[in-house]
Formats: C-alpha cells, sequence, structure tokens
C-alpha cells in the first residue's frame, strides 16, 4: 500500500509540472504571436501596433514606445522558454540557474572572458619557404616568391581569408600593420588557426610587387635584387619576423639541398619545428626538430608522406604540438581555463536570490 501511495504521488507531482510546462508553452506562444490587445480575440500578426488604446488615438512617439516594449516581452519569452525546454525550472536545479548583476564589472569580465579566453581554442602557426638559393635568415625571412609545390600546400591548409574583412582569429595580426594581406585560416567548432606564411606579409607603407625602385642589398653571403629600398627591406624583416618568430610551432617548406638546421632561423620560441623536404619521386620526406621535448603526432621524424594528406597530417600535427605546449606553459587544458573564467564570474557578480523568487520573476510576464 505504502509503494502504491508514493507511485501515485510520483504520478501527480510528474502530472502537475507536465500541467505547469503546457501553461508555460502557451504563455510563450500567446506572447509571441499577440500583442496585449489582441490576446482577447482578435488574432493578428505581431508587428502592427493597435492605433487605438481605450479610445484614446496614439501618436507616432506612443505607437513606438508601444512597439519597442513589445518586442522586448517578445525577446524575454523566447529566453524563458529556451530555459523551460532545458529544465531549468524545475525542481533540483536550483545549483544551474542563477541571476547575475548587469553592470560595470559584469561588462568587464565577460569582455575580459572574450580576449582572454575565447569560445574557441586558438593556434597561430608560422609557415617559412627556403629555396635552394636562400642562405641566410635575412633572404628567407624577406623572401616573397613561391614554389608552385610550395604555393598547393598552403592552398590546402586552410581557407585564405583577407585580413580587411576576416572576422574570425587573425593570430594577432592587424588589418592596419598588414593591410590587405591574404593568409590560410583555418576552423571547426572548436578551434581556429591562423597561419602566418613569411612570404605573403606584407607592412603597411612597403610597396608590393615590382613597380617600386629596385635597390641592391647585400646580405651576410650574397649580393641579391629586391624591389624595396634597403629601409624597406629592414621594416619586411622586422614585422615578418616579429611575428613568425613568437609563434611556438613552425613549419619549414625546404627546397634547398642542405638538411635545415634550427641555427639558421635562431629563436627563443619555435619550440616544435616540422621541416618538410620535397623529394623526386613526389613524396615528402619530415623532420620533427622538438626542442621542448613534447608529444608530438601524428607525424614522427623520418616520416615519408604522400602529397594528397601531406596538409592535413601537418596542420593536425602543428595543432596537438601548440596544444601541448599552451597545456605545459598554463598547466590547464583550453576548456578548463575557460570554465575557470566563467565560475568566477558567477560567483562574483551572482545575486543572492532564493530559487522560488528567481522561478517567481521569470514566470510572471514582463511588465516592463
Amino acid at each position: 500500500e505504502l509503494e502504491e501511495e508514493e507511485e501515485g504521488l510520483v504520478m501527480h507531482v510528474n502530472s502537475k509540472n507536465t500541467n505547469t510546462e503546457n501553461r508555460l508553452n502557451q504563455r510563450v506562444v500567446n506572447d509571441l504571436l499577440f500583442n496585449d490587445d489582441e490576446k482577447g480575440g482578435l488574432v493578428a500578426p505581431i508587428g502592427r501596433i493597435s492605433s487605438v488604446d481605450a479610445g484614446v488615438v496614439c501618436d507616432g512617439k506612443d505607437a513606438q514606445q508601444r512597439a519597442q516594449q513589445q518586442r522586448r516581452k517578445q525577446d524575454f519569452s523566447l529566453c524563458r522558454l529556451v530555459l523551460n525546454q532545458l529544465g531549468l525550472f524545475s525542481w533540483g536545479s536550483d545549483q544551474d540557474l542563477m541571476v547575475l548583476a548587469k553592470g560595470k564589472r559584469l561588462l568587464r569580465e565577460i569582455k575580459h572572458l572574450d580576449s582572454s579566453a575565447a569560445s574557441r581554442e586558438q593556434h597561430k602557426i608560422a609557415v617559412i619557404f627556403i629555396s635552394n638559393d636562400h642562405n641566410d635568415k635575412t633572404e628567407i625571412v624577406t623572401e616573397v616568391n613561391e614554389s608552385d609545390a610550395f604555393s598547393s600546400f598552403v592552398s590546402q591548409l586552410g581557407w585564405n581569408v583577407n585580413l580587411a574583412s576576416h572576422d574570425g582569429y587573425t593570430g594577432k595580426l592587424a588589418n592596419d600593420q598588414f593591410p590587405n594581406c591574404k593568409l590560410p585560416y583555418y576552423a571547426t567548432p572548436n578551434l581556429e588557426v591562423m597561419f602566418h606564411v613569411t612570404t605573403r606579409l606584407f607592412p603597411a607603407g612597403v610597396p608590393v610587387g615590382t613597380t617600386a625602385a629596385t635597390a641592391t642589398v647585400t646580405t651576410s653571403t650574397t649580393t641579391r635584387m629586391y624591389a624595396w629600398s634597403s629601409e624597406d627591406l629592414a621594416k619586411v624583416y622586422k614585422e615578418r619576423w616579429r611575428h613568425v618568430g613568437n609563434d611556438s610551432v613552425h613549419v619549414i617548406w625546404s627546397e634547398s639541398d642542405l638538411l635545415f638546421s634550427s641555427d639558421l632561423l635562431p629563436t627563443r620560441f619555435g619550440e616544435v619545428t616540422i621541416v618538410i623536404y620535397p623529394m623526386t619521386n613526389g613524396l615528402f620526406r619530415i623532420q620533427i626538430i622538438n626542442k621542448a621535448k613534447v608529444f608530438v603526432s601524428p607525424l614522427f621524424d623520418g616520416a615519408v608522406v604522400n602529397v594528397t594528406c601531406l596538409a592535413s597530417l601537418v596542420r593536425t600535427t602543428a595543432i596537438n604540438a601548440g596544444r601541448v605546449l599552451r597545456e605545459q606553459a598554463v598547466k590547464l587544458p583550453f576548456h578548463n581555463q575557460r570554465a575557470s573564467s566563467l565560475e568566477k564570474i558567477a560567483t562574483t557578480c551572482v545575486i543572492d536570490q532564493s530559487f522560488e523568487k528567481l522561478n517567481t520573476a521569470l514566470l510572471t510576464t514582463m511588465n516592463e
């Protein structure tokens, strides 16, 4: 008998919850479909505000205010419906639903969240081209020409985006610094990657193309002809290496007959370097220089890869290396960092309010 009474009580509570949810859903639908004047029986699409209110003709300003109020009620109803469908109005969810104090502090914390802990994992990876006639760091960093094989490889790393119109992650590159530069960008629902391709970074104020006066510049080993002045060449080197040299992961495309050494591009960063050597049989040999001694995969030192999977394997290996290096530095995975930031907002900006009062406020039709 006791079990039957408990079962009946559970069924009664479930029935009450279902009825409450149905009434709430119906209220939301009414709020979305009808204006206050039309809930009495006249059905009309939302967006038309009645010009007569209790026998008083409304002027344009009153109608505009009422339309704005109606839009706010619609937004409120939609938010309330989402909360209800997520089950946050049910008993036991009081630990999952809370009210935050809207103010300068909350806005500051949200702004900090977006800047320090983005909604997706972000990586910036350097991509450097070395031809057979490059002899030193200056020649490599200031190069503007590409081989067809290298251009094809870069095009498979991601989508070619223009910094002037790109809304996603830019890898700390600004369009005013590198106007209209086009670089490969890759993204999934969980991460964003910007590739810093040295041959495609042109600082502001530096002529692009061969229309500028040609200058002869002597490097450490050879004399080369550039379409820039010596001042422009120094600026290109400085601005490119300021970004590329600070990246933790470097991808080197080497068409040189010599084995690449990290001494050729000395930097405090570049903890993991993935070097690609095109072979005469159409395959590509991989060299991994792992200064940080971290686990790198799926590529490994000495691997030989087909062109059909080269770009995707290099990209995946570079992302994995960047992720391990970041976790090694901050001791927390990306999603844990963001969870900590969200928890901080929830604890510092929350309003002390009972679950009953919160539900009452949310279930009551908004009158403001």
